[in-house]
């Protein structure tokens, strides 16, 4: 199972790395995967692995191949765009957090009304 997910992850990254070719193709596909991740509502471990590597390629791969070619709005969107990430990876750990509690009330509940 896990070779299933590695592959799955390679192939990923080659498609990345196939259609980003200048700065204006990166900022929009990393827009583009940002609001992905802030429109899931909840993230698996396993969705969380490849939602990870997708950002380490956008924040770091292509980063370091485009920055020498932006202007300094590009510069900051490119942080707009990581903290958004990150804004939406809060927010899918609090709900999971809230959901967790909310079964572990209903499992209390049920304890106290048998």
């Amino acid at each position: 199972m896990k070779k299933i997910h590695y592959l799955l992850l390679l192939t990923l990254l080659v498609t990345l790395s196939s259609c980003v070719t200048n700065k204006e193709g990166y900022l929009a596909e990393f827009e583009k995967f940002v609001q992905g991740v802030e429109e899931k509502k909840s993230i698996s471990e396993d969705e969380m692995k490849s939602i990870s590597a997708k950002f380490e390629v956008y924040s770091q791969k292509y980063y370091d191949k485009f920055k020498d070619t932006m202007s300094s709005e590009d510069l900051q969107e490119v942080t707009r765009l990581e903290v958004r990430y990150y804004k939406a990876l809060a927010r899918n750990g609090f709900n999971e957090v809230k959901n967790q509690l909310k079964k572990a009330a209903t499992a209390i509940e049920e304890i106290f009304n048998n």
